[in-house]
């Protein structure tokens, strides 16, 4: 009987127990509240029809632009800048002015290797003359064929040394 009594009472507490832990969660889990096992409540949800509507696809990179042709712009001379009458970025044409540089210095180059150029003139004239008169002076025997052989390399030293300065003038011309 004791055993019939003590298996009563453990139905008893099981059956209250059970009650008291059911106790208001009926409706909770018809209503979308927290689940029998105690875990987070179930997340809402918002429901919509679905649409039929156009959509573009966009596609977002990341990149580095670079020129295909790139010119490299030096000067021919060095000097002072006076001027840059470009903007930077514009678009150039062949033959526009880059840059100014003060044309002074080479004004003055320019003038001097055209004197350089009169002087070698008049270097090959007299060089010129003292070979032809060597030479007249050889013909009779009155100097030495050392002698005429020295006026004719004079003359022709004066000759490369107006070809040089003809060459430093046109290059002076050039800057």
């Amino acid at each position: 009987m004791k055993y019939r009594a003590f298996t009563h009472l453990l139905l008893a507490l099981g059956a209250s127990l059970y009650l008291a832990a059911c106790d208001g969660h009926a409706e909770d889990q018809k209503g979308g509240g927290a689940p029998m096992g105690g875990g987070m409540p179930a997340p809402k949800v918002t429901v919509e029809k679905p649409v039929v509507q156009d959509i573009s696809n966009f596609k977002d990179f990341t990149g580095r632009f670079e020129a295909s042709e790139s010119v490299e712009i030096r000067a021919r001379v060095g000097g002072y800048l006076m001027q840059a009458p470009f903007q930077e970025g514009a678009v150039v044409q062949k033959g526009d002015k880059l840059f100014v540089i003060d044309p002074r210095p080479y004004q003055a180059a320019l003038q001097k290797a055209d004197a350089d150029v009169k002087v070698a003139q008049s270097g090959i004239a007299y060089k010129q003359g003292n070979y032809e008169r060597a030479q007249a002076l050889f013909e009779t025997g009155d100097i030495s064929a050392q002698i005429r052989d020295q006026r004719l390399q004079e003359k022709d030293q004066a000759v490369a040394e107006l070809n040089r300065a003809k060459a430093a003038y046109e290059q002076a011309r050039l800057d």
